[in-house]
């Protein structure tokens, strides 16, 4: 593969230091656009899907808590907090997600923290639901318990990931932030 342009650099860009191109076809020069580094996108990518399974785990729990509930007589059911936090955080990972891939945030590092942190407490609530559901318990529903640990550990374990690669990789995003903050 050629890494040669089929257009000649004909000058830097003035106040970004990115070359452009003149395309014989038209007029005007066009610009290189620096592209959305993969970390960035991996990690936008996987916060808006994580917000949107916090959605649908909360909307899931909230429905089964009320018809549990209801179906024991309680007259009106409200929805409990441990419901609205979910609800929140999964508005918040949408919100994070969706900065992230448009890159209207206000950077990346914030975001990759929050979810590194929030990775760890769900990798130790995963952790201590199972020492719960297996040692404590005894094997009651022993089954369920460990697939809902593993799923809590493994959400945790893709937060920690993605925070850390986001982290990692933070250079790059500043420097795609920088190259689009100089394109409007």
């Amino acid at each position: 593969m050629s890494t040669k342009s089929r257009w000649p650099v004909t000058a830097v860009a003035r106040n970004t230091g990115l070359p452009m191109h003149h395309d014989p076809e038209y007029t005007s020069p066009v610009d290189i656009r620096l592209p959305m580094p993969l970390a960035t996108k991996l990690a936008g990518i996987a916060w808006t899907t994580f917000g949107c399974l916090f959605l649908l785990v909360g909307e899931t729990f909230a429905d089964v808590t009320i018809i549990l509930l209801l179906s024991s007589g309680v007259a009106d059911p409200a929805i409990p907090a441990e419901n609205v936090v979910i609800f929140l955080f999964g508005l918040s990972f949408i919100c994070m997600g969706m900065q992230t891939l448009t890159g209207n945030g206000p950077g990346i590092v914030v975001a990759a923290v929050t979810s590194a942190i929030l990775g760890f407490v769900m990798l130790a609530e995963g952790w201590a639901f199972l020492g719960v559901s297996l040692w404590l318990i005894d094997g009651i529903d022993g089954d369920v318990n460990t697939r809902c640990a593993s799923l809590i550990m493994g959400g945790g374990a893709v937060l920690v990931c993605v925070g850390g690669l986001a982290c990692w990789f933070r250079d790059r995003d500043r420097a795609w932030r920088k190259a689009k903050s100089r394109e409007a």
